[in-house]
Formats: C-alpha cells, sequence, structure tokens
C-alpha cells in the first residue's frame, strides 16, 4: 500500500510542477535537506527525515509546516518511518515510538517496555507495522509486540544486538520481518499471528539486508543489499 502511495505521491509533484512532465523537479519549499518516508490520508501529505523531524503539506507539497511538537531532543527528531494506524500517526525515531492523535499538532511518546540494549545508546525503533490489533515494532535490539495499541511493549522472541527489524509484510496469512543488519538470520515469518517465529533461509544463509517487500500475486518479492530475490512458495526457496 506504502509502495502505491509513494508512486502516487511522485506522479502528483511531477503533474504539479512540470508542465512538460519530461524531469524531475525539486521541491523548494520542503524544510529539510532528506526526506526518509512520507504518507498521503485525506489528502494531506506527512513526510519525516533524520535529524529535522515531521512535515505536513496541505497544499500538495507546495508548501509545508513543520511539526515538531514535543518532539523535544534531538534523537526523537531523527525519523526513520511514519505511518497511520488507527487513525493516529506513527513515528519510528532514534528515541522510540512517538505518536499524534491531532494529525501531527503534537506528539506523545509511546515507548514503555523498549529498552536500549547491548551496543546502542537509544532505543532506535525503525519501524511499525499493525496485523489484527496487534502492533509491532523494529528495533536495534529486537522486535516488539503491543496489544493496546502502543502503550506498553512486549519483546518478542526475536531479540539481541544489532536485530534493527526495517521491514514488514504480511503476505498469505503469515507475517515477515526483515534486518538491516547483514547478520543471520536476514528474515523471519510467523504463521500464528506473531505468538512465534521461525527464520527464512533466503540464500543458503548467507547475510542480506532486507529491506522491502512486494507481492504479486503468487510471488513474493525482496528488496536486499544484493538485488531483488523471489519466492513462489512463501519463503522455502
Amino acid at each position: 500500500m506504502k509502495i502505491f502511495i509513494c508512486s502516487a505521491f511522485i506522479f502528483l509533484l511531477l503533474i504539479l510542477n512540470s508542465p512538460s512532465y519530461s524531469q524531475w523537479q525539486q521541491l523548494s519549499h520542503y524544510p529539510s535537506s532528506s526526506a526518509q518516508d512520507f504518507i498521503i490520508t485525506q489528502g494531506i501529505f506527512y513526510a519525516c527525515s533524520q535529524g529535522a523531524g515531521a512535515f505536513r503539506s496541505v497544499d500538495s507539497g507546495a508548501t509545508w509546516q513543520i511539526i515538531n511538537n514535543n518532539l523535544q531532543n534531538t534523537d526523537s527528531r531523527r525519523v526513520y518511518s511514519i505511518e497511520k494506524i488507527y487513525g493516529k500517526l506513527f513515528l519510528s525515531t532514534v528515541d522510540g515510538i512517538y505518536i499524534s492523535s491531532n494529525g501531527g499538532d503534537n506528539w506523545v511518546r509511546k515507548s514503555n517496555g523498549m529498552t536500549i540494549g547491548p551496543g546502542a545508546n537509544n532505543v532506535f525503533a525503525y519501524k511499525i507495522f499493525e496485523d489484527n490489533g496487534k502492533l509491532y515494532a523494529g528495533t536495534f535490539n529486537g522486535l516488539y509486540s503491543s496489544s493496546d495499541s502502543a502503550e506498553n511493549w512486549l519483546l518478542t522472541s526475536i531479540s539481541g544486538e544489532h536485530t534493527d527489524i526495517v521491514s514488514f509484510i504480511k503476505y498469505k496469512g503469515a507475517i515477515y520481518a526483515g534486518r538491516d543488519a547483514g547478520n543471520n538470520p536476514s528474515l523471519y515469518k510467523s504463521t500464528n499471528n506473531g505468538q512465534s517465529w521461525f527464520t527464512v533461509d533466503i540464500f543458503n544463509n548467507f547475510p542480506f539486508s532486507v529491506f522491502c517487500f512486494f507481492p504479486e500475486q503468487d510471488t513474493l518479492f525482496i528488496g536486499t543489499i544484493d538485488g531483488m530475490w523471489l519466492t513462489h512458495n512463501e519463503g522455502t526457496n
């Protein structure tokens, strides 16, 4: 879904900014040197960066407003991803998870139960994912789950230094979680709604970083540090 949203966003910006549709143009009013992630919801654009926090545009990207209220420290403004879940905005940041229930006007930290693991000096929350009323968060030291809308987090069986879960997908009833650690295993899978997880061998247990997923009928694609891979049998090989 986010891939489709990103594609629609880029196409719209091209229409707005290039009458000939022949070249890319930079959004001169975007208030940061980086755009880490963005979404469109109810006609409003939201974006985030690793350093400047979060932004909002109500005019299709022509102008932007910085929405960092209560993102009070440098680490909370280092944002990896932004999602809309349960009608709320979620930021995954170096300082943990932040939530806004009013369209980004202000943020509240919701990282109770998340810990700073060995080898780190912050939580480093990279990605949020929701499935069947349950939230999952990938962090530096493990995969966390929450059954109470992020009020409390519990560490799953996936844990350890540089776990670095950065990508999720639900595909044919199973949840997949990918790592950006370059360590084994690179990919995890759960077939029982996150109660337990097992590893998926991508290529003879060679360490990959799995950045993203894309499903297409009976094929699941993964984008990795070593190119694009696919499976026709739900990760068996």
